[in-house]
């Protein structure tokens, strides 16, 4: 009878076909989970600040202070996908908002899902600059990876590239680590200057100089919360 029923089964899977199908292989597959694509925590190092958080700007053409401080930030993902076809990734955003307390501009650190090919996505931290009653402009904060002389599209006419890196640098007698020094060709932010920025790791922007006038903005207190 053993030998009987063996000769049985491939038989019945032969001969019916309308059947269920005896190959584990037909079994239906659940959907691939959609790619996440999280910001990098060394963007994060230089770009996220929480609440509370505040600069404290020394103009080098006049003296004048200008204390900046974070009043909202937070993060959320949005998820990207074309027609019918299931969706090409969810993406981590960033969003931290200060204002100055000499005029009432507003900042923002901001970082957008991208709905290009994933391979293909670079985080970039939009510096977004909108000043009460003439609009917004905006440059770049840091574009991961930091590669020495690739340039990113900052604003209409702003090309804003990694020029160099330092282990170390001094700005008002406080040095900081990682700091990584741009070059934006036309700053919206400050009057479509030539302008170099340096970024530091934890802190954000320490200094700010304009290539086109007598002007430097450096950071002279901070308190920084994460």
């Amino acid at each position: 009878m053993k030998k009987l029923l063996i000769l049985i089964i491939p038989l019945l899977c032969l001969t019916l076909p309308t059947l269920q199908s005896c190959k584990p292989d037909d079994d239906p597959q659940p959907p691939a989970p959609t790619p996440f694509h999280a910001i990098p925590q060394v963007v994060k190092d230089y770009s996220w600040f929480n609440v509370g958080t505040y600069w404290v700007y020394e103009d080098s053409a006049t003296g004048q202070l200008d204390s900046i401080g974070v009043y909202k930030a937070y993060y959320d993902t949005v998820t990207y996908g074309y027609d019918d076809k299931p969706p090409i990734g969810i993406f981590e955003e960033q969003h931290v908002f200060f204002k100055s307390t000499l005029d009432n501009t507003e900042y923002r650190f901001r970082i957008e899902g991208c709905p290009c090919l994933p391979q293909h996505y670079v985080p970039l931290v939009k510096y977004v600059k909108s000043t009460p009653g003439w609009g917004v402009d905006y440059s770049l904060l840091v574009a991961y990876p930091f590669t020495i002389n690739r340039g990113f599209a900052a604003g209409a006419n702003g090309i804003y590239t990694l020029r160099d890196s330092f282990e170390t640098y001094t700005v008002a007698n406080k040095t900081y680590s990682d700091v990584l020094l741009y070059h934006n060709m036309k700053d919206e932010t400050l009057s479509l200057d030539s302008t170099l920025t340096w970024v530091a790791k934890g802190y954000g922007i320490i200094r700010k100089q304009s290539l086109h006038k007598n002007k430097t903005f450096w950071l002279k207190n901070s308190r920084i919360l994460k």
